[in-house]
């Protein structure tokens, strides 16, 4: 792992990060927030946002769980 550079996310104290089995995604979740944050993680690492969706207030774990067969 190389530091690539600090990314401000927009969830209120991110605590919790999730990176996909294949390395193409990454969740944050606030502790002070009520969404999670879904990046897209580039070759190079860089992060882009992409999307997010409500998770209820101060979140306090996040899992990336992969399918079988995907």
């Amino acid at each position: 792992m190389t530091f690539v550079e600090n990314y401000p996310v927009q969830e209120k104290q991110p605590r919790n990060i999730a990176v996909s089995p294949n390395g193409r995604w990454l969740l944050v979740s606030g502790e002070k927030s009520d969404k999670v944050g879904s990046y897209a993680i580039a070759a190079n690492g860089a992060l882009q946002r992409v999307s997010e969706a409500p998770s209820g207030k101060g979140a306090l774990w996040i899992e990336m769980l992969s399918q079988p067969g995907q």
